[in-house]
């Protein structure tokens, strides 16, 4: 329906990407594991996480900010959309407090970048899962597909390294009345 309303290279580009994608998450499945399990084992030291993302990724980084670091792995923290970090979050950077950026290499991957850039500056508590390491030259708008393995395994590993079962739960699923 789209090609058909409006024809766009771009739009093909992602139609011929997306019959790649199985290949493609079948590889980050085998190969991101053991770096999963490094940032897991790094991001169990941290009390909390702020995830920080933006564009294609912005769905994805309050995904796994909200829904897999709290209900999964019992990690406080809080999602940062990357365009809003120089306003309020910028005063809560500094030494120790620890951050997760998803980067794209879409037109928001600069302003994602100037928040890596201004973090590092202050803290070493950084994590970068960066997509043009990852996207095995499939389109921008995939990024969340694809980043999704590796955070994935990062949560896995956080949850296994703080000694909790990521299928065990306090309230969720009528274990209390809400």
């Amino acid at each position: 329906m789209i090609t058909r309303l409006a024809p766009n290279a771009e739009i093909g580009k992602i139609k011929n990407d997306l019959k790649q994608l199985p290949n493609a998450l079948g590889h980050l499945v085998r190969t991101w594991e053991e770096k999963g399990r490094q940032l897991g084992e790094q991001a169990s030291q941290w009390p909390m996480i702020y995830t920080v993302a933006a564009g294609p990724l912005r769905p994805l980084g309050y995904k796994e900010g909200i829904v897999t670091l709290m209900e999964f792995t019992w990690t406080h923290g809080c999602v940062i959309e990357s365009g809003e970090f120089r306003h309020g979050p910028l005063e809560i950077v500094e030494p120790g407090v620890p951050f997760l950026f998803l980067l794209g290499i879409d037109e928001s991957r600069h302003t994602t970048e100037r928040a890596i850039n201004f973090v590092k500056q202050r803290t070493d508590n950084v994590i970068v899962i960066d997509y043009a390491e990852i996207s095995q030259g499939l389109h921008p708008w995939l990024a969340p597909f694809l980043m999704f393995v590796p955070m994935e395994w990062l949560c896995y590993y956080l949850s296994i390294y703080k000694d909790h079962n990521p299928d065990e739960r306090r309230y969720y699923g009528g274990l209390v009345e809400y």
